[in-house]
């Protein structure tokens, strides 16, 4: 055996000889074989068994049970190498549960734990999960997952939605950039609402707007090849359109066509008129 497993052993036996003294078990330690165990018996066919092997079958550490019956079901191990399992007599990581597991709220699970900050005055794991009230929402516990540098989700082995160490936002995409959310790929929604401090272009109905000439609309189109305040595809296609700020312009283009179409039925109404008087006065 090693000497890490003498000293578990050793002290394994200490303690239960104190247990089994103060409450009566009816065995502390039996030889079966290689085996090595020390059983705790407090009821006939029920107990609880601590066993390991000799070195020359095995090294691990188990601790077993069994209830009104003659077979102990093996419930915990713990390798040579340190490695611990629950419900796995064969655990490959430092602790591998077949099972579930339960905190209590409040309580956190994840790497480098003592790693971490305080938020709404509560303790957060830089690396970890928990589930915790927030302050100022009666609702229940909140899920605060924390991870430094940016969280990933996967599916199918590839990353579908990450966040940045600054908290920007990409689906479809890893590299967000200084974009609060971006997506690589179409969007479907019911509605979409655009919230901007932008000067709305009622200002155009006023009467002192000073409306461009069509000559001048005219002259400039022909020069740079899209209308006057609107952004050219070139520059679209460059930097992407604003959609607040493109549907300001573009109802200021429809609001000053309004205003020229008016002039226009003006006209139109003021060349019936004197088409109707000239005939008048040829007849």
């Amino acid at each position: 055996m090693t000497k890490k497993f003498l000293l578990l052993a050793a002290a394994s036996t200490f303690f239960a000889a104190i247990n089994c003294f103060s409450q009566g078990f009816d065995s502390l330690y039996s030889n079966v074989g290689t085996n090595k165990a020390l059983i705790f018996t407090p009821v006939a066919n029920y107990g609880h068994k601590i066993y390991g092997f000799d070195a020359g079958t095995r090294t691990d550490l188990r601790f077993a049970t069994r209830a009104n019956t003659p077979n102990w079901t093996d419930v915990m191990s713990i390798t040579s190498g340190g490695n611990v399992g629950i419900g796995n007599v064969a655990p490959s990581q430092k602790l591998f549960v077949n099972g579930n597991i339960m905190f209590g709220i409040g309580n956190s699970f994840g790497m480098a734990l003592s790693d971490s900050a305080i938020y709404d005055s509560k303790y957060l794991p830089n690396y970890g999960m928990k589930w915790v009230n927030d302050s100022w929402s009666p609702a229940g516990p909140t899920l605060w997952a924390g991870s430094y540098a940016g969280i990933k989700l996967f599916t199918n082995r590839l990353p579908r939605i990450s966040i940045n160490v600054d908290g920007n936002v990409g689906i479809g995409t890893i590299t967000p950039g200084s974009n609060r959310l971006a997506v690589e790929g179409t969007i479907a929604a019911r509605r979409v609402k655009v919230t901007q401090a932008i000067v709305w272009p009622d200002f155009v109905f006023d009467p002192s707007y000073q409306l461009p000439s069509l000559r001048e609309i005219e002259n400039y189109v022909t020069v740079n090849k899209h209308l006057p305040d609107v952004p050219s595809a070139k520059e679209v296609e460059k930097n992407g359109q604003d959609l607040g700020e493109m549907n300001r312009v573009l109802l200021q283009k429809v609001e000053e066509l309004t205003l020229y179409l008016i002039e226009m039925k003006k006209e139109n109404n003021d060349l019936m008129k004197r088409m109707e008087a000239l005939e008048h006065a040829n007849r």
